[in-house]
């Protein structure tokens, strides 16, 4: 058995000392708090957290970083 380990208190020491914090994530957010994931310990420091397994997520997460409309589905 597996045993979810959290570093959110370091996580969020570093967010606070970023001036923003975004998290990249590889997975599907369908996935997110699965099995040895901890998301939810990280998630609630960020400025915003994304999927990020496609160009086009990548391209959501730009826009929205740029001040824009993140790309439709």
């Amino acid at each position: 058995m597996f045993r979810k380990v959290s570093m959110g208190k370091v996580f969020a020491q570093i967010g606070g000392r970023a001036g923003r914090l975004f998290w990249l994530n590889p997975e599907p957010k369908l996935y997110w708090n699965y099995g040895d994931s901890v998301m939810a310990a990280y998630e609630r420091h960020c400025d915003g957290a994304f999927e990020c397994w496609t160009t086009r997520h990548l391209e959501s997460f730009v826009n929205v970083v740029a001040g824009g409309i993140p790309a439709a589905d």
